[in-house]
């Protein structure tokens, strides 16, 4: 899905580099890739953004856990045994 909309997104950002008007220098194959490349990625650092916050919450919730393990395993090992 995301694959395809990365597709569309790439094959519009081409088609309005061609249709740049006639009396602007024409652009080089690489530059119009890397004028293409960069509307990409200004489309999608929001997004870029939003997953990187959510990485950074699930890896703080992960350490919260382990956190929460290893002290209750100090809880267990410390008390006297049944």
């Amino acid at each position: 899905m995301r694959a395809m909309r990365m597709n569309r997104r790439l094959a519009a950002a081409g088609v309005l580099l061609l249709l740049l008007p006639a009396g602007c220098r024409r652009m080089t194959e690489a530059e119009a890739l890397e004028a293409a490349r960069e509307d990409i990625r200004r489309e999608m650092q929001p997004e870029i953004d939003r997953r990187q916050r959510e990485i950074e919450d699930l890896k703080r919730r992960i350490a919260e856990a382990r956190a929460r393990i290893a002290e209750r395993e100090a809880r267990r090992k410390g008390s006297p045994a049944r």
